[in-house]
């Protein structure tokens, strides 16, 4: 009996033996090569771990893009920012509702503790104001009492209407904080997917706009690319101002945009499109060779 293979049960030993025969390396070189991998696997596994520390310390406040409304859309980063929070923020149309961003986070991330804020998606100027005015003091209340906290934000938090206030506002009230930003899929970029839809190329340009006069100005140009971001414009005026400009494009809503609920613009009904719907128009510019 061989000292190497002393303690293995016989099949393995069986196999170890036949394994040397073949190979015409000894018993024992065999375990040792078996015995480095496995240590090697090991060590590999410890530092992966080690990479995926979030690279965010307390006091801190992250903007964490959560995407257009799917959770298998968030990237990993953000899911793990997510789950190490002390508290993540999320705006709602009330206390009571549970908006989008907020589904998407308990999804990406179970157990997450979530501070609900209502914001006046809908309201005039003042009253936007005031409510992003509220999530700042959401904001600063944790990181003042040392926590990392995440505002998380459908789409991507830099192409957040607020987000040069927001940002603004936090660095006033406490110039000290980092504050930090995890990039998010937006919904135009979800539908340009869904759609296999270039978003720019041949010397043309993207441009993303939130009303219809925007809307009116940007189509004008054939060589851009036009989303039009939480679009609200009823469908009767979107298919007037698309026919105004020869211009087809695709309507996706936040529940379906992976390419088989995306709707053509003609094919729209007269009335208001679904909320926090995404519109968007390819360039009529031919690709540069």
């Amino acid at each position: 009996m061989h000292k190497s293979s002393l303690y293995l049960p016989d099949d393995l030993k069986a196999d170890l033996a036949r394994l040397s025969s073949r190979s015409g390396r000894s018993e024992a070189d065999l375990i040792r090569t078996a015995i480095s991998s496995l240590v090697a696997s090991e060590h590999a596994g410890e530092t992966k771990t080690t990479q995926a520390v979030i690279p965010f310390r307390s006091p801190c406040c992250v903007l964490v893009g959560v995407g257009p409304g799917d959770p298998a859309l968030v990237c990993d980063l953000a899911r793990r920012t997510l789950s190490e929070a002390d508290r993540v923020v999320v705006a709602a149309p009330d206390q009571r509702a549970v908006g989008r961003a907020e589904l998407v986070v308990r999804t990406a991330a179970p157990g997450t503790k979530v501070t609900r804020v209502p914001f006046a998606f809908g309201g005039d100027e003042a009253a936007r104001a005031e409510s992003l005015g509220d999530i700042v003091d959401a904001l600063v209340a944790g990181t003042d009492v040392g926590e990392l906290v995440v505002l998380a934000v459908l789409g991507d938090p830099t192409q957040w209407a607020p987000f040069a206030r927001l940002h603004s506002a936090l660095t006033e009230r406490r110039p000290q904080l980092e504050v930090a930003v995890v990039p998010g899929v937006s919904a135009y970029q979800a539908v340009a997917a869904g759609a296999r839809m270039a978003l720019g190329g041949g010397g043309g340009s993207l441009v993303v706009v939130h009303d219809r006069d925007q809307l009116d100005r940007a189509l004008a140009d054939p060589a851009a690319t036009v989303a039009v971001a939480k679009g609200s414009v009823a469908g009767a005026e979107l298919k007037a101002v698309a026919d105004l400009h020869g211009r087809h494009g695709l309507v996706g809503e936040m529940a379906d945009l992976s390419g088989r609920g995306l709707i053509p613009v003609d094919a729209l009904d007269d009335g208001p499109l679904a909320f926090l719907s995404t519109i968007l128009f390819p360039s009529t510019t031919p690709d540069s060779p």
